[in-house]
């Protein structure tokens, strides 16, 4: 894990802590993207799986809906 996978989801990636940073944005197809890796992790990959040695932590984006607000 490192800034390479930048524009993935948290859920596309392995070895990411599950305590994230959360980021708000308006914009929905941010919505679960990495925003920014905090610390980079490290994996090793064998055949059949994949083991997190030091899992990254990294910040996400949550898209949080604007309500319109109605002038009267």
């Amino acid at each position: 894990m490192n800034e390479n996978n930048i524009d993935s989801t948290n859920h596309e990636v392995e070895g990411i802590d599950a305590n994230r940073e959360i980021v708000e944005t308006k914009v929905e197809e941010l919505n679960f993207k990495i925003a920014e890796v905090k610390k980079p992790g490290f994996v090793i990959s064998y055949q059949d799986s994949v083991e997190a040695i030091q899992p990254a932590y990294v910040s996400v984006y949550k898209f949080k809906e604007q309500k319109e607000q109605y002038q009267e």
